[in-house]
C-alpha cells in the first residue's frame, strides 16, 4: 500500500498522487499508526482559502495539517460492515489492516459500491431498480465560469462533481486538482497562479471530465459496476437527466439501513 509521511509538504503529495493516479493518499506515520488520508477535497480547500499564492501555501502546509481521520477495518470485518463504514464516512475511505493491526489497503467508495454486489438482498434489489429511479437534479455551471470561481463552487458544493452547462462535460475535486498541479502545467501554475485561476474553465481540457451517457432502462446494479470500475462522479442519462456518485451511495445507504432493521 502506497501512503505519505505526515510530514511532507501538500505539494509533495500533489505530485506524488498524481504520478500514480490515486484520490485517497493514506498518511501513516513511522510508528505505522494510521492517522487517515488526504484527499483532493482537502486540497482544493487550501485552494480555495489561499488563492493570492496557492502556490506557497501548498509547499509550506505539511500533510498533518489537514489529513483527515478514516475508520480502520479489520480483514476478518463482514462485507457488510465494511460498506456502510466506508459509505458513510466523509471522505468515502477506509483503512483495512490485518491481524497484526498493520494497513494493508485503502477500500474507496468505489470498492464498497462493487463490494455490494456480493450482498444478495442488496444485490437483487440494485437489479430490480431501473437507474433511472435515482434521476435528478444536479449542480451546473456557466458556461463562463473561471477556474477560481470552480475552486470555490466545488468546495460549496463539498467536492461532489459539477456539470458545465451546454456541454458534455463536468468537473471533479480530482480533475481540477490534476489540471492545477499536474507536474506539466506546473510550473504555469507557479509562475502565473493568478492568470490560471482566472482562465476560463472550459479551455482548460485536463479540468474537465466528459459525462459517459447511459440508458435509463439499466439497471442500478449495472451501473455500480459501470461507475466503480470507470470510477465515474456523474452520468448522463440518454433521456437527458443525471446519476451522480452521491446519489447512489445515498441509494445503497437508506436499502443498507432497511435491510439492517428488517
Amino acid at each position: 500500500m502506497v501512503f505519505v509521511s505526515p510530514h511532507r509538504t501538500l505539494m509533495e503529495l500533489s505530485l506524488f498522487a498524481a504520478g500514480l493516479g490515486v484520490c485517497h493518499v493514506p498518511v501513516i506515520d513511522e510508528r505505522s499508526h494510521v492517522m487517515g488520508v488526504v484527499t483532493p477535497y482537502e486540497l482544493l480547500n487550501v485552494i480555495e482559502r489561499n488563492q493570492s499564492d496557492f502556490i506557497r501555501s501548498l509547499m509550506s502546509m505539511r500533510v498533518s495539517d489537514v489529513v483527515h481521520p478514516v475508520p480502520l477495518m479489520s480483514v476478518e470485518d463482514e462485507i457488510d460492515e465494511v460498506v456502510r463504514a466506508v459509505l458513510d464516512d466523509q471522505c468515502r475511505c477506509a483503512i483495512l489492516i490485518d491481524s497484526a493491526g498493520q494497513p494493508v489497503a485503502v477500500v474507496s467508495g468505489y470498492d464498497a459500491l462493487r463490494l455490494t454486489l456480493s450482498i444478495d438482498e442488496l444485490s437483487r434489489i440494485m437489479a430490480d431498480t431501473p437507474i433511472s429511479a435515482l434521476s435528478g437534479k444536479v449542480k451546473v455551471l456557466p458556461f463562463e465560469t473561471t477556474v477560481r470561481q470552480a475552486v470555490t463552487a466545488l468546495v460549496a458544493n463539498k467536492g461532489e462533481a459539477m456539470v458545465i452547462e451546454q456541454t458534455d462535460f463536468a468537473v471533479t475535486s480530482s480533475s481540477l486538482v490534476a489540471a492545477l498541479l499536474s507536474p506539466k502545467d506546473l510550473l504555469r501554475s507557479v509562475r502565473r497562479s493568478d492568470e490560471v485561476l482566472d482562465s476560463y474553465l472550459v479551455y482548460e481540457n485536463e479540468a474537465l471530465v466528459k459525462m459517459p451517457v447511459m440508458g435509463g432502462d439499466k439497471s442500478l446494479k449495472e451501473a455500480i459496476r459501470f461507475v466503480s470500475d470507470a470510477k465515474v462522479e456523474v452520468l448522463r442519462l440518454d433521456n437527458g437527466g443525471f446519476v451522480t456518485l452521491g446519489s447512489v451511495i445515498r441509494f445503497v445507504q437508506d436499502r443498507l439501513r432497511g435491510l439492517r432493521s428488517a
